[in-house]
């Protein structure tokens, strides 16, 4: 999801070696163009952004100044101050991301007012501050320490993805990656230990499936440079009818076991994952003299529960049916997210995001006219690029349609098979 902290700065001092005293017309070597295409892809920004969060960020390290006037940065550029303030929607957007924030007591003077504006002072944000360098030592640690753990997936294993969801539902994610982030989570452990509470983060995925939610923990995962630690359900469930008990708790034993071995390497915690929790979290049964699977579950799940509330780490569970889970269960995720299929813009980003060849209105319509969650349509994706290899062109707007079609009737017989069983 993200380059380390470390390689960020490293482009950041690029960017401002370049542009320092250059009037905004430095040079483009390799090495400044690769720097603000990371730059540009890590923070999701325009190059002009970018290289006006170089300079703030420099004076906030270089000079050990909270603030940075706009004389400031076009004295850094060797600019007009004219040419800064002609950038504001720059700084806007800079804002608006939470990047950059500004002394709103320099701005009560009158709209437009260049005087006025000449005193506004900028800096970073704590936030941007956080990203920087939450993840410093670790990046620095991680190419020379491993986890030798068949169920351990490294931050460096997870091949970084792009999620579209709606503008809310980004800002809810956005916010668990920040309690995620090594410096925010030591802070947090530290605060919940100090008022005699429970320092674990135990957080709930629930929707249809396809919506994104395991690819949301892995990605998270991958954002804040933390392992997953992949439960094995269908282990767990061979041996409900044996040693369940000993296997569920084998399973919160390995974990423990794992987060020493991270603590050890210098490695932020790693993430316990349960996907598809459903299938273990379920309601408890009611025990008679002659359901002894009903007493050997019923077991299990005491464990599961007993877990839940003393874990000291992290755990992400994601369920298809958040029904189906005992709401002794429910109640011990302190985070829940519902993830819900992606409206009409954000479903046409999607087609667009997968499909870059697709035009915007080709995209819109298709996603007006079929309500499908990002998997599907990457289904439909891969499809497009099997039939582009075989054929060597890309497919017309009527085969995607056909495929979104079969899809469909996918779906519907999918959901008959499962009401006649």
């Amino acid at each position: 999801m993200k380059p380390s902290a470390f390689n960020v700065l490293k482009d950041i001092e690029t960017v401002q070696n370049a542009y320092e005293k250059s009037r905004l017309l430095p040079v483009k070597t390799p090495e400044l163009t690769a720097a603000l295409a990371n730059l540009t892809g890590r923070f999701s920004i325009t190059e002009s952004q970018a290289i006006l969060l170089c300079a703030v960020t420099g004076y906030y390290f270089e000079e050990n100044e909270a603030t940075c006037e706009y004389r400031n940065i076009a004295r850094f550029f060797d600019v007009p101050v004219m040419q800064i303030l002609l950038r504001a929607h720059d700084i806007a957007a800079l804002k608006s991301l939470g990047y950059l924030e500004q002394d709103e007591a320099c701005t009560s003077g009158q709209p437009g007012s260049i005087r006025r504006q000449r005193g506004m002072s900028l800096t970073i944000s704590s936030r941007f501050v956080n990203m920087l360098l939450a993840d410093r030592p670790a990046a620095a640690k991680q190419p020379e320490q491993r986890i030798d753990d068949e169920h351990y997936i490294s931050p460096e294993r997870i091949t970084e993805k792009q999620l579209l969801f709606a503008a809310d539902f980004t800002a809810k994610i956005d916010e668990l990656g920040e309690y995620l982030d090594e410096q925010n989570l030591a802070a947090i452990r530290k605060r919940l230990s100090e008022k005699k509470l429970g320092t674990g983060l135990t957080i709930l995925f629930c929707g249809e499936s396809g919506t994104g939610k395991t690819e949301a923990a892995y990605q998270l995962a991958r954002a804040a440079g933390r392992g997953i630690y992949q439960v094995d359900i269908a282990a767990v469930k061979s041996a409900w009818f044996g040693d369940s008990e000993k296997a569920v708790r084998a399973v919160f034993s390995s974990y423990r076991s794992c987060c020493e071995k991270a603590r050890d390497a210098g490695l932020p915690l790693p993430i316990l994952l349960f996907n598809e929790a459903d299938a273990v979290f379920q309601r408890r049964n009611v025990v008679s003299a002659e359901h002894g699977t009903s007493r050997t579950e019923n077991a299990m799940q005491n464990i599961l529960l007993e877990e839940l509330e003393c874990i000291n780490g992290i755990m992400i569970a994601t369920t298809n049916l958040p029904e189906n889970l005992d709401p002794a269960f429910f109640r011990r995720f302190l985070f829940k997210l519902q993830f819900e299929l992606p409206d009409r813009n954000t479903a046409a980003a999607i087609w667009r995001s997968k499909l870059p060849w697709l035009d915007e209105p080709t995209a819109a319509a298709l996603a007006q006219q079929y309500t499908f969650s990002g998997g599907i349509i990457d289904n439909i994706a891969r499809r497009a690029a099997i039939f582009e290899t075989v054929r060597g062109r890309l497919p017309e707007p009527a085969q995607l349609r056909r495929y979104c079609s079969e899809e469909t009737a996918a779906v519907f017989s999918a959901a008959s098979l499962y009401c006649v069983c």
